[in-house]
């Protein structure tokens, strides 16, 4: 997952849950290209739903020539008034404290 905004912890598992709900629907379906689309179609919209405008596309690993899910996240649907830089520095301060790992985008 990449994405194109900074993104809070709460809003990376929203994601993330979403992306694997619809992984696991199309777990077992074969991997047509109507299939394949219908799933990308349907995750744009229930992360939109989520309140995320997102881009899902699907990618051929060159090293084992699997096609991955590739998701960005472009924007938010309602954009807020500015990233809370504070917010972010509270979290991660929290997980370091707490000794956690810390969730970051690839």
């Amino acid at each position: 997952m990449d994405s194109m905004i900074n993104l809070y912890d709460e809003d990376i598992v929203k994601i993330r849950d979403v992306v694997g709900r619809i992984e696991y629907k199309y777990k077992d379906a074969n991997n047509n290209f109507d299939t394949m689309w219908n799933m990308i179609a349907e995750l744009e919209g229930r992360l939109y739903d989520n309140g995320f405008e997102a881009d899902a596309d699907w990618q051929l690993n060159e090293d084992t020539d699997i096609l991955e899910l590739v998701v960005t996240i472009i924007d938010r649907v309602d954009p807020i008034s500015g990233f809370d830089h504070e917010k972010k520095q509270y979290e991660v301060k929290k997980a370091r404290e707490l000794n956690q790992d810390i969730e970051e985008i690839e």
